[in-house]
């Protein structure tokens, strides 16, 4: 056909200028998605006399086992290269001084658990991005369809440095400035201190840091959101199961809103908020209609608690040696 060798012709070009694998997703879509030439050409079978469509459909089946060949290629071609520049920067020098006997650092509780957490964000295919902490009023409220007034600002009562700018109270904030400035899909994780203001206790901070999680593409449903906090847990955890429950939830950002609970020591312990972003939110950024996707995010605090068997989350900030070392 005619349409598939030009589709082929044009696959070809396309994958010589590939160099990541987000890329080589998107051209995956393209050409073997839903609405693929491909795809389509297979719904036209049912249409062709009998006679003609084990010809047409072994053509077609000829052209996608060709592009699934090219793509397979591609991706083994720039895992092997990500291989190699790693090799390469973690090269030993051996000419380098040797110990000379002076005590190492440890890494700090959270600095660690936001390592974790990014390394299997970025493995489940997130790009981690970042933004300001002193942030404006509408990229930190209003485009988080929560307009002036809104009940929920209440909720967050924060730090303001002048009339319009204030110590942002979620890192949501980053996921605006990113798909104000970037075209979709978007699949980003963004981490950070955030603001509150709260009495200190034995579980809350003025401060603490944050993880959230954005998925902006097509066919994007709740299930995915649920198969992607599973995964997170079950790799931080390092456990092969992790049992969760959802429950209804409100947020101005989402529809449907939903708390995620862990099961933790034979008890139910909230973890986090997610749900499918608003299309307010989506109209606000500039996403058209098309899209959908979903958020969610997390106390990093909290998660290092559990994970490390901690009950006092002012610990983090008494900067006691033996605790970092021991947690470290």
């Amino acid at each position: 056909m005619e349409v598939l060798q030009q589709q082929t012709t044009l696959i070809e070009t396309l994958l010589k200028g590939i160099k990541s694998e987000q890329q080589l997703n998107q051209i995956k879509s393209q050409f073997l998605g839903k609405k693929s030439e491909i795809t389509e050409l297979l719904k036209q079978i049912q249409t062709l006399p009998h006679d003609e469509r084990k010809a047409f459909g072994e053509t077609i089946n000829y052209y996608r086992k060709l592009f699934e060949a090219l793509i397979s290629e591609k991706y083994d071609a720039i895992n092997t290269d990500l291989i190699n520049q790693k090799l390469n920067a973690e090269l030993i020098d051996f000419t380098l001084p040797y110990d000379n006997g002076q005590q190492s650092g440890n890494q700090h509780m959270i600095t660690k658990t936001i390592d974790e957490l990014l390394n299997i964000m970025t493995h489940l295919g997130f790009k981690s991005v970042s933004g300001p902490e002193i942030e404006d009023d509408f990229h930190n409220f209003t485009a988080l369809n929560v307009p002036p007034l809104h009940p929920a600002r209440q909720m967050q009562d924060t730090f303001y440095v002048d009339s319009d700018k204030l110590l942002r109270t979620q890192t949501s904030s980053v996921q605006i400035r990113y798909m104000m400035s970037n075209t979709p899909p978007h699949y980003i994780v963004s981490v950070g201190k955030v603001y509150r203001a709260d009495d200190i206790d034995q579980t809350h901070l003025p401060m603490f840091h944050q993880m959230e999680c954005l998925c902006i593409d097509k066919d994007i449903t709740l299930l995915d959101m649920k198969q992607t906090i599973h995964n997170m847990l079950r790799m931080f955890f390092i456990v092969d199961d992790v049992p969760m429950r959802f429950r209804s939830s409100y947020f101005p950002f989402t529809t449907a809103s939903m708390e995620v609970d862990m099961k933790y020591n034979n008890k139910w312990l909230e973890l986090m908020g997610c749900g499918m972003v608003h299309q307010k939110v989506l109209k606000n950024v500039g996403i058209d209609s098309g899209y959908q996707g979903f958020a969610f995010g997390l106390g990093i605090e909290r998660l290092a608690m559990i994970k490390h068997n901690t009950s006092d989350v002012r610990e983090f900030l008494e900067n006691d040696i033996r605790w970092i070392k021991h947690y470290g």
